[in-house]
């Protein structure tokens, strides 16, 4: 098995583990994959999702505003994947919006990379929610975390 065999398979399982709501479990292979190739944008961007998912905000955020920090060439390279890191960054700015949230709670720190994921995704529509989809949600997220401060 090469290594690029290899490092697909870890995010392949890290996915299905993720997936199957096994996230302890999808957090080690996401780990193993970032050991194998640390500029991989699929490997960091799922790792942050499921930290997220296990209530580990802050430890996500770092890992994203690192992300987000990354050249995406850097981001390219590093992928034996060879994915875009676009998509992924687009996806982070709003991941960080809902992990700054569950970190923080903090809405005006959280809404601004809320609303750089909008603008982002005007210059793509690859997207598995529409644009009315993410601009209710965020709506939603401003009255329950408004309403705290």
């Amino acid at each position: 098995m090469t290594s690029i065999d290899r490092h697909e398979q870890l995010i392949t399982e890290g996915l299905k583990l993720h997936e199957g709501r096994d996230y302890e479990s999808a957090q080690l292979f996401f780990q193993r994959a970032i050991a194998d190739c640390p500029n991989c944008v699929v490997a960091r961007y799922n790792l942050a999702n499921t930290l997220h998912t296990l209530y580990r905000d802050s430890e996500a955020t770092l890992i994203l505003k690192n992300l987000l920090a990354t050249d995406d060439e850097i981001l390219f390279d590093g992928c034996p994947l060879n994915e875009d890191p676009t998509p992924f960054k687009i996806d982070a700015l709003y991941l960080m919006l809902l992990t700054i949230l569950g970190d923080t709670g903090n809405w005006d720190d959280a809404y601004q990379f809320g609303l750089q994921h909008l603008e982002a995704r005007k210059e793509t529509t690859d997207f598995l929610f529409s644009d009315e989809y993410v601009a209710t949600e965020m709506e939603a997220l401003k009255l329950e975390f408004k309403t705290h401060e």
